[in-house]
C-alpha cells in the first residue's frame, strides 16, 4: 500500500471475538502509528450517541478492519450492527474502486486462527462482494503470537513495513512524520503509563518493564539522546 493508513475501523463480532479486538486496539494504539484506532467500546463515551459515533467514524476512517472468525456469518435483521458496518464499509471501497475523489479507503478482512472468508451462499444480497476482496491477512490470535502477526502481516499492509517487533523502532530515514511531533511524545507517554498501570495492578511485571524499555528505545530512535523520556525516565 502506497499511502499509510491514518485512520482504523474495527468491526467485530462481539459475541466471538470481543477479546481479540480489545487485544488489537491495544497493539495497535501502542505503536503509535495512527491518528485513530476506533472500537466502539473503547472510543465511544458513556452517554454518547454510540450509531452517531459509529458512522462518523465509519465515514471518517481510511481502512475498515473486519475480524472474521471461524464460522462467521452475518445475522439477519434490523438491529445487526455488523451487518451494517460491513454493508457500508462494502459501500465506500466500491465509490473509492470507481475513482470517487477523495475515496481513498482500503478494507481488511483479518482471518482469525485460520478463519476462511466466506463464501457468496452464506450472503445476503448487499454483502456479496466480501469474498471478492484480496486484502485479507491472518492472525493469531494467542497472545505470543498476535502481536508479532501484527507487525509482521497487519502492519506491512497498512503502509507501515518493518517496523520492529521488539522495540518499535523504524529503519533509518522512515520514521514517519506523526512520530516526530509533540502530540505523538504526549499520546505515546499516555499510552505507555496506561499500559504499565494495567500491568502494574495485575503484577505483569516484567511486561511493564518491557513496555517502558522499548519506550525509551523508541523515544532515543526518534529524537536522539536528549529526548524528553532518555531525561525523565
Amino acid at each position: 500500500m502506497s499511502t499509510p493508513v491514518r485512520k482504523l475501523f474495527i468491526s467485530y463480532r462481539r459475541a466471538h471475538a470481543e477479546n481479540v479486538a480489545h487485544s488489537l486496539h491495544r497493539i495497535l494504539e501502542g505503536s503509535r502509528l495512527f491518528e485513530t484506532v476506533f472500537l466502539d467500546e473503547e472510543t465511544i463515551k458513556h452517554g454518547g450517541n454510540w450509531q452517531e459515533e459509529i458512522f462518523n467514524n465509519l465515514n471518517a476512517c481510511d481502512c475498515f478492519l473486519l475480524l472474521i472468525h471461524k464460522g462467521w456469518a452475518p445475522r439477519s435483521g434490523e438491529e445487526d450492527w455488523l451487518h451494517k458496518e460491513v454493508a457500508h464499509a462494502l459501500s465506500r471501497l466500491r465509490r473509492a474502486s470507481d475513482g470517487e475523489p477523495g475515496a481513498h479507503f482500503l478494507f481488511s478482512p483479518v482471518l482469525l486462527d485460520g478463519a476462511e472468508m466466506p463464501s457468496k451462499t452464506e450472503l445476503p444480497e448487499d454483502l456479496l462482494d466480501l469474498p471478492e476482496i484480496h486484502t485479507s491477512v491472518e492472525l493469531r490470535t494467542n497472545g505470543k503470537w498476535l502481536k508479532k502477526d501484527v507487525y509482521n502481516e497487519l502492519l506491512p499492509q497498512l503502509g507501515y513495513p518493518n517496523v520492529d517487533h521488539d522495540t518499535g523502532s523504524y529503519p533509518a530515514g522512515s520514521i514517519p512524520p506523526m512520530v516526530q511531533s509533540s502530540e505523538f511524545c504526549e499520546r505515546e507517554a499516555k499510552v505507555v503509563l496506561a499500559d504499565a498501570d494495567h500491568d502494574l495492578r495485575t503484577q505483569e511485571y516484567t511486561h511493564a518493564y518491557a513496555e517502558f524499555s522499548s519506550l525509551l528505545k523508541r523515544s532515543q530512535a526518534a529524537f536522539g539522546s536528549n529526548s524528553l523520556y532518555t531525561i525523565t525516565a
